[in-house]
């Protein structure tokens, strides 16, 4: 929980009250590696703060998963339209890795925002940081070439680059999973 409430007040400084409102508010959940948090056509009706692990977010194009991006300690796991409007999700979120979360259902949400005069734009602020996040991330990913979008995807996330399948990584980086073994072969070769 200490996690949680050290990444908030980051952003906005919380008075004691709703530091005690919000720790009596969270709930936890833990996922196994495989398990999903959300499947696409559902309704998401909770947000997940990543305590520990990995979550793959991911789309159905034609029959195939196709991995969007990746998010894990200390970021929001949510469909953020399906949560705010409570409408079917676009997209699916399922652990890569053992998981350790803090949720937040939709109801307890609007209690939060009844009872924080700062939980709004606290909300605001958040969600601008994990849109700026994820637009730093993809945009150098949209006109390189495979190689340099693997260097990036290393830079970026050295961290998880080995906790996670190589099938979901050449996913997310738009080529086959041999281009992607191709590519790691040719960066060991030339760094030894």
């Amino acid at each position: 929980m200490e996690t949680l409430l050290c990444y908030l007040a980051q952003f906005e400084d919380l008075s004691k009250e709703a530091l005690h409102l919000i720790r009596h508010t969270v709930g936890t959940l833990q996922l196994k590696k495989g398990q999903h948090l959300l499947y696409e056509g559902e309704v998401c009706r909770r947000v997940a703060f990543i305590v520990n692990g990995v979550v793959r977010v991911y789309m159905l194009k034609d029959g195939e998963e196709d991995t969007c991006y990746f998010l894990k300690e200390n970021q929001f796991a949510v469909a953020l339209e399906s949560f705010q409007q409570q409408i079917p999700a676009n997209e699916s979120l399922q652990a890569l890795t053992d998981c350790e979360l803090l949720t937040l259902s939709y109801d307890k949400m609007q209690v939060l925002y009844q009872q924080i005069p700062q939980w709004q734009s606290l909300v605001a602020k958040l969600t601008e940081h994990a849109l700026l996040t994820k637009l730093y991330h993809r945009s150098p990913l949209v006109n390189a070439d495979a190689k340099t979008r693997y260097e990036n995807f290393l830079r970026d996330h050295a961290d998880i680059a080995l906790r996670i399948p190589l099938g979901y990584v050449a996913s997310y980086l738009g080529i086959t999973q041999q281009s992607l073994s191709r590519l790691r072969r040719d960066r060991i070769q030339t760094s030894v």
